[in-house]
């Protein structure tokens, strides 16, 4: 089958960044919270290109941003990608071109997974590259990135009810 005809049910979508507790996990929440809001039942998780803090709870600025815009009990440890996830999602959505990067060496050649940068589905915007925050520790940064990847999670849950052919 198709992927384009697949029920948005079967797909997928694995977010990545670094190290898998700031961006990546804030992704996850933030496009679980609105596929959740929009009744779309969808495997959303997310991973780190390297193994920093496997294991490890998502950064506690990047819990307290989620939290108070109503995106509670979010549960979430660290892990890294392994080559099953390119055959496991429909999309691996990474925060910026070094991740692309890392996730384009790392692809195994029959993999159907489409890679993307999230940046992409922000409307009206050309940044592509998340910010990461983690370097620099500002709350204030935490903030701008929520903004960021909220902004580029509606217009990718936009695409993914409108099975928009350019997410395949």
């Amino acid at each position: 089958m198709d992927q384009v005809q697949q029920p948005i049910s079967q797909r997928s979508v694995l977010f990545v960044c670094l190290g898998n507790t700031c961006r990546s996990p804030m992704a996850e929440a933030v496009l679980k919270h609105l596929l959740k809001k929009e009744g779309v039942d969808l495997l959303v998780e997310s991973a780190g290109t390297r193994d920093y803090h496997v294991g490890k709870n998502p950064n506690p600025k990047t819990m307290k941003v989620l939290e108070e815009n109503g995106i509670k009990n979010f549960i979430h440890k660290a892990r890294q990608i392994e080559e099953d996830d390119f055959h496991q999602f429909t999309w691996i959505i990474c925060m910026d071109k070094w991740n692309l990067k890392d996730l384009e060496y790392m692809k195994p050649a029959k993999s159907r997974a489409r890679l993307h940068r999230l940046g992409e589905f922000v409307e009206n915007m050309d940044v592509e590259d998340v910010y990461d925050p983690y370097f620099d520790g500002n709350d204030a940064s935490f903030y701008s990135v929520y903004d960021h990847i909220f902004n580029a999670c509606n217009g990718l849950v936009k695409k993914i009810i409108r099975k928009d052919v350019t997410l395949y």
